[in-house]
Parts: C-alpha cells; sequence; structure tokens
C-alpha cells in the first residue's frame, strides 16, 4: 500500500503540468481573439459616428 501513494502523486504532478501547458496556449489566444473583436467594434463605432 505504500507504493500506490507515490505513483498518484507522480500523477497530479503530470496532470498539473499538462493543465498549465494547455492554459498557456489557450488563455493567450482567448484575449487576443477578445482584443481583435473590441477593436472591430471601436472601429465600426467610429466609422459609423463619422460618416453616418
Amino acid at each position: 500500500m505504500g507504493r500506490r501513494r507515490p505513483i498518484r502523486g507522480i500523477g497530479m504532478i503530470i496532470c498539473s503540468v499538462g493543465v498549465g501547458i494547455v492554459l498557456a496556449v489557450l488563455v493567450p489566444i482567448w484575449g487576443w481573439l477578445i482584443i481583435g473583436g473590441c477593436t472591430i467594434i471601436g472601429i465600426g463605432w467610429f466609422i459609423m459616428n463619422k460618416f453616418c
């Protein structure tokens, strides 16, 4: 029974590293999408106020 604990601990470490890598990749992508969307909305708002 003493051997199961280290294996479980190693599994948790691997899982945490995997989740960290996934978040490090996905969070910046979503951030750039949000920034791009806000920029497009802002440009559209400016064009509507200026020319319409």
